[in-house]
């Protein structure tokens, strides 16, 4: 089976995180797509983070209805920051009959090279990347990335769960970038109101 394993803070899951598994899945034709709550995301260290249960509860509603997205809680259980290399590894460790690959925004590509061992990532999974629209790659790419990385032709919408946050303090709700069901969790556990 040809599974993408996306992982993110997903603070809250909004419309461009499910334009990039829903462009990978029909690209790509992945057979499944695995959403990867992470619990302490290390590039957020020292940054206010909506709790674990809200933001895996939230991603579940996010994926119901459809049967090609799954949602895995493979880093509850871990301690310490949630490094994609562990959950990589996991999961190529647990399944060794899956073709894996790592799905990633363009603003992830950017920051990649910085990540926790990324030649660990690669050499296990390759990259597919769904760039945001105004967002290019500065500078070459590290060598290490030659030949491991596949694009979507489709941009994801230039959304960031910052400014998510922020219009709900400010309007009360997400205006439209969030589905109906995770719009109604926000509201129902007074989420991101005081959020800056």
């Amino acid at each position: 089976m040809k599974v993408a394993l996306f992982g993110g803070t997903f603070d809250p899951p909004h419309c461009a995180h499910r334009q990039i598994a829903d462009a990978a899945h029909r690209e790509f034709g992945f057979d499944q797509v695995w959403w990867i709550p992470a619990v302490w995301p290390p590039h957020k260290a020292g940054l206010a983070v909506t709790g674990f249960t809200h933001r895996l509860a939230m991603v579940r509603l996010e994926v119901r209805g459809c049967p090609a997205f799954r949602v895995k809680d493979l880093e509850s259980n871990r301690l310490g920051p949630s490094y994609s290399v562990d959950t990589v590894e996991a999961a190529v460790r647990a399944h060794p009959e899956h073709q894996f690959s790592l799905l990633l925004g363009g603003d992830s590509l950017e920051q990649f090279h910085r990540w926790h061992a990324p030649e660990r990532i690669v050499a296990q999974v390759p990259l597919v990347v769904c760039r945001r629209r105004g967002v290019k790659v500065a500078g070459p790419l590290p060598s290490f990335l030659k030949g491991r990385i596949r694009y979507c032709s489709i941009a994801p919408a230039p959304v960031a769960g910052t400014a998510v946050r922020a219009l709900v303090a400010r309007a009360g709700d997400a205006g439209g970038v969030v589905s109906e069901a995770v719009q109604a969790y926000i509201a129902a556990h007074g989420l991101y109101r005081n959020a800056a």
